[in-house]
């Protein structure tokens, strides 16, 4: 194959020009998967620290996959400052900013979408991590700050093996 010269691209619909904004086309597609089990006592208040993520991730994607517990209702998927192992309520940002008052007491077999619903929407995926903070910081984060995306049991629930499969795009 020989080098084809390039050409400069005329006739555009927009004038001037606009990239593609960050996240939009490119970026390294990444998932994690958290397991946990719910202690056969009953866990409400309970915290459960998922994963760890940066600022500028692109959640894309919450998923659930669990036995039935007729008890687990009513949690929050929410992002909280990273902590030393300390009470995580002291370093909420926005406790349910993810996923808000989502009812996982049925089995679900297969990967069931999460989020989107409670405060987040459909159209709001592939924004930052930060950008969902609704009480967080009112500007863009500096490169590199990261954040804990955090389960809280609001009702109880009771001896239940779950998986949260969170995928995001990171841009590092």
């Amino acid at each position: 194959m020989t080098a084809q010269k390039s050409q400069i691209l005329t006739n555009l619909a927009t004038t001037p020009t606009v990239m593609t904004k960050i996240r939009e086309k490119h970026g390294r597609v990444r998932m994690d998967v958290c397991r946990f089990t719910v202690a056969a006592t009953p866990g409400a208040g309970h915290f459960v620290g998922l994963t760890r993520l940066k600022a500028h991730d692109a959640i894309v994607s919450i998923r659930h996959i669990g036995d039935a517990d007729a008890q687990f209702d009513d949690c929050n998927i929410g992002i909280y400052t990273p902590n030393d192992g300390t009470t995580v309520t002291a370093d909420k940002i926005d406790d349910n900013g993810l996923v808000e008052a989502i009812n996982i007491s049925g089995a679900d077999l297969i990967p069931t979408e999460i989020l989107g619903t409670g405060v987040t929407n459909p159209e709001d995926f592939g924004k930052a991590l930060w950008e969902y903070c609704g009480g967080g910081p009112a500007t863009e984060p500096e490169v590199g700050t990261e954040y804990d995306i955090v389960l809280e049991i609001i009702s109880n629930a009771a001896g239940s093996d779950h998986t949260i499969i969170i995928e995001y795009l990171a841009g590092d």
